[in-house]
């Protein structure tokens, strides 16, 4: 309290994000293949907002690959987008180092990776976490929640995936 407001962190929908950008932002440049522009889900997140996953099942939309193609093809619908749009994101930025996004992560903005960084050089564990090798090349959609940079410890990002179980 103290003059902050109450928030709580929503999982965001990324079915919606998807959809947004590859349709009302991207316009099917695509075509019916796979894959969206970071720029695109950028700008979309400002004139469509995020739809959190809580209220995506509050609509009854569940996430699944089947309805990801479906959205990214056809668009989000009308209810969702609706539900999205008070949550638009105001200013957006590009990060291109390491220094700028443990500065946006320390000050609570989200990083959404769009980038062509694989990481099938397999894994290993140190310092209680479980670390990635950069190794191979595919285009893909992520986001760093989370940093490790405390004095004495390995210094990494915390790289969530936008699908699959784990």
């Amino acid at each position: 309290h103290g003059g902050h407001l109450d928030q709580s962190v929503k999982m965001p929908a990324p079915e919606y994000i998807y959809a947004v950008a590859r349709v009302l932002i991207g316009k099917r440049m695509l075509g019916r293949g796979a894959g969206a522009l970071g720029i695109w889900s950028a700008k979309g997140s400002q004139e469509y907002g995020i739809l959190s996953r809580e209220d995506a099942e509050k609509l009854g939309y569940h996430y699944s690959g089947k309805l990801s193609d479906k959205w990214g093809w056809e668009g989000p619908p009308r209810d969702a987008i609706e539900a999205a749009n008070p949550f638009r994101v105001k200013t957006i930025a590009q990060i291109t180092n390491a220094k700028d996004a443990c500065d946006s992560l320390h000050n609570g903005y989200p990083i959404t990776v769009a980038s062509t960084q694989g990481f099938d050089g397999g894994s290993y564990d140190e310092d209680g976490k479980r670390w990635l090798r950069a190794r191979g090349s595919w285009p893909h959609q992520m986001a760093i929640i989370g940093m490790e940079n405390r004095p004495g410890r390995k210094a990494g990002f915390f790289i969530m995936n936008s699908w699959g179980p784990d």
